[in-house]
């Protein structure tokens, strides 16, 4: 299983692991608001749920200038886990974002946030 942590700000709230080989997904929340978890009241989500979280952590696909930012990113096609991989899941509406288990770095202090 791989692992990507849901933080908002350096807060962590929810742990997901996730095996698409097994096709088995896996929710640990760390608080109760189910407006910032990834699942909201879903305490069981699956693979379509999981598919669903990580694109809605992305721009939209049908962006008009869509494959202008898939080139910015390197990316060749439009692929949710690639996408957050890059963007750590940013989003201008909120201050959540994705930190992945098999990620060194202290991603909180690499990523810009509005003030």
């Amino acid at each position: 299983m791989k692992t990507i942590y849901v933080m908002y700000q350096e807060e962590l709230i929810s742990k997901i692991d996730y095996d698409y080989s097994l096709n088995k997904v896996e929710v640990e929340n760390y608080i109760d608001d189910p407006v910032l978890l990834p699942f909201g009241i879903n305490t069981s989500p699956d693979i379509s749920d999981f598919e669903y979280f990580l694109e809605s952590r992305c721009f939209p696909r049908d962006r008009v200038n869509c494959r202008e930012l898939l080139k910015l990113l390197d990316i060749q096609c439009y692929d949710p886990m690639a996408i957050v991989r890059k963007t750590h899941g940013i989003q201008n509406e909120d201050y959540c974002w994705l930190k992945f288990g098999d990620d060194d770095r202290t991603v909180y202090e690499d990523v810009k946030f509005r003030d």
